[in-house]
């Protein structure tokens, strides 16, 4: 493993306080997502089968666009539409 640059620290303090000021949803928020959601994926309706892992929770607005990780700020989404992340006019359609 290489030696901690100073770079790499200041990555991992930006993190961890990060995930102190937003931190990601709880397991309890993650059931009502799925729940709201009905097990179908946001974009394209797909039953999602939470046991197999498919379904992931994506940011309506990224992170890196300032979007926090508020549940409110996720959807339940298939592969199908995780990997295509420059979606936004696809998401702005769907939400609005």
């Amino acid at each position: 493993m290489p030696k901690h640059t100073p770079s790499m620290a200041k990555n991992k303090i930006r993190r961890s306080l990060v995930s102190i000021i937003d931190p990601y949803p709880s397991k309890s928020e993650v059931d009502q997502l799925w729940e709201y959601f009905e097990s179908r994926c946001a974009y394209c309706g797909i039953s999602i089968n939470r046991g197999s892992r498919t379904g992931h929770l994506d940011h309506l607005i990224p992170s890196s666009e300032g979007g926090s990780n508020s549940i409110y700020n996720h959807a339940l989404s298939c592969a199908r539409w995780v990997i295509p992340r420059k979606l936004t006019a696809v998401k702005s359609r769907i939400f609005s």
